[in-house]
């Protein structure tokens, strides 16, 4: 199956970061002709380059996913803080937001890999998906006896 979704990965991510740079371009086009770019136009190019992103990154967390065999994927006990630490820096938090968290978390069970991809997608959507001024994330957790 690799063999033939990895080439559909690949065009998927040249074509999706070819994007990027036009909107940036389209930006220096309106400067160079001394125009002011509509704000529609400036938060459309904003949307447009944030979503070929992180379809950039899904694809790349979909080709690394398809590469793990899943018998070979481990349970372990781990720290996530630095995972945390990661995503938070993957993703990425807009000027103004915000992401707090707690200097020590207690200890998990799990796919270390599949918490930091879970953990990555809530934050995009937290960050994507609010409707108040600049965002702010509190992460906490809780330790229980399961």
């Amino acid at each position: 199956m690799m063999e033939i979704l990895k080439p559909a990965f690949d065009d998927l991510r040249e074509t999706v970061r070819s994007i990027v740079p036009l909107t940036s371009f389209m930006m220096e086009v309106f400067a160079a002709a001394g125009t002011r770019v509509p704000d529609a136009v400036a938060n459309d190019l904003d949307r447009i380059r944030g979503t070929c992103l992180r379809i950039d990154r899904l694809v790349a967390d979909l080709d690394r996913l398809m590469a793990i065999e899943t018998s070979t994927r481990t349970t372990d006990m781990f720290d996530p803080l630095p995972i945390l630490r990661e995503a938070v820096a993957k993703v990425g938090v807009p000027p103004g937001g915000a992401v707090s968290m707690p200097d020590v978390l207690p200890r998990v069970v799990g796919d270390p890999w599949g918490f930091e991809v879970a953990l990555q997608k809530a934050l995009e959507n937290a960050l994507d998906h609010h409707d108040l001024g600049d965002p702010h994330i509190e992460i906490t957790a809780l330790m229980t006896e399961d």
